[in-house]
C-alpha cells in the first residue's frame, strides 16, 4: 500500500466545522486555516475562456478559492498537473461536480448539488487534495502521487469568476 511506503496511517483530512443549514448538512474547513496562509497571494476578478496557468510559486502546498460572478461556474475545471499529466482535476457544469484521480482504479467521484456552483474552495498539501463545494454543500477527499514538479490550471468557456490563492505554510503564523 503507497500510504504505508509513504509513512502515513489513517485518515488524511482537515479539520472542519458541520453546519445544519436549510435542513442540509454542510461541512466547511474550520476558520483556523487561514493562518496557514503564507503573505503575498493572488487575488484576482478574471473572465475565463480558454486554460490558464495558475499563478502560484508552490503549487503543491496551496489553497485555491473560486467564487461565480454571475450566475454560477458553468463549465470550469480546475487541474493538478505533474510531469506525468494530469493527477487531479475537478469539472463543474451546471449543478454537477465530477473529481477525476490519476490511477487504475476508483478514479471518480460526482456530486450533483441542488443550486448552481457558485465557489470552489480546494487544499492541495504533499499527497492529498481537499474540495469544499457550494460553501460545503458537498466535498471530496483524494490522494495523489506526484511525479515531478506539480502545477495548478483553470479552464473555462466564458466563465466569469474571483480567484483567491495562498500558499500554505506548515504552522500558522
Amino acid at each position: 500500500m503507497l500510504e504505508q511506503a509513504d509513512g502515513w496511517a489513517g485518515t488524511l483530512t482537515l479539520p472542519r466545522e458541520l453546519a445544519l443549514e436549510g435542513g442540509q448538512v454542510k461541512n466547511r474547513p474550520v476558520e483556523e486555516l487561514t493562518q496557514l496562509r503564507q503573505v503575498g497571494g493572488v487575488d484576482n476578478h478574471l473572465t475565463l475562456d480558454g486554460k490558464k496557468q495558475v499563478a502560484v510559486s508552490d503549487a503543491q502546498h496551496a489553497e485555491y478559492l473560486f467564487r461565480a460572478s454571475s450566475e454560477g461556474l458553468n463549465d470550469f475545471q480546475w487541474v493538478l498537473n505533474d510531469s506525468q499529466g494530469t493527477l487531479i482535476k475537478v469539472s463543474v457544469h451546471g449543478t454537477k461536480v465530477t473529481l477525476y484521480r490519476r490511477g487504475a482504479q476508483d478514479q471518480y467521484r460526482y456530486a450533483t448539488l441542488a443550486a448552481p456552483i457558485k465557489d470552489v474552495h480546494i487544499f492541495v498539501d504533499t499527497s492529498s487534495v481537499e474540495c469544499f463545494i457550494n460553501d460545503g454543500a458537498a466535498s471530496f477527499t483524494e490522494r495523489y502521487y506526484a511525479a515531478g514538479k506539480v502545477s495548478a490550471t483553470v479552464s473555462g468557456k466564458q466563465v466569469a469568476l474571483d480567484e483567491q490563492v495562498y500558499v500554505l505554510g506548515r504552522e500558522a503564523d
